[in-house]
């Protein structure tokens, strides 16, 4: 008997995930800038409930369009979530269709679950001391180089 894959579940981000203050939205701006804790230490508690949601989700690949805070990196990856950040946003709308998920503008939680994306499998390639993914969809062929 044949066993089947697992499906590898994706999420795609298009804000960043490393605190930067002007891409969130402006009501958590003003709470933030209204506390009296610092403001770094908020933003890094509003990403950390984001990647625990998306570890809750199951999710096991994290795509971003910009940076994502190193804390959260060591976090995910402890969880066994790969996390790719900078990705251009020359490559994010195709990594997004290829992966059929809806992108992510918010790092509110929760996340509904059909906005997340599945691969069948990602592979990779190293030329020239650079890695390549060549990510596997589940509806479509395409390889990213």
């Amino acid at each position: 008997k044949k066993k089947e894959k697992k499906r590898l579940t994706v999420a795609v981000f298009n804000v960043s995930l490393a605190g930067n203050i002007e891409d969130w939205p402006e009501e958590l701006t003003v709470d933030l800038v209204g506390s009296n804790c610092s403001k770094d230490e908020p933003l890094l508690q509003c990403l950390m409930a984001c990647a625990g949601e998306l570890v809750g989700l199951g999710v096991d690949m994290v795509f971003c369009q910009k940076c994502i805070h190193p804390r959260i990196k060591l976090y995910l990856e402890s969880k066994g979530v790969l996390s790719i950040d900078r990705v251009s946003i020359q490559h994010i709308e195709p990594v997004r269709r290829v992966c059929g998920a809806k992108l992510l503008s918010t790092v509110h939680t929760p996340f509904p679950a059909r906005f997340l994306g599945c691969l069948k499998e990602v592979n990779y390639i190293i030329r020239h001391d650079k890695w390549y993914d060549l990510p596997d969809s589940i509806n479509v062929t395409y390889s990213m180089l």
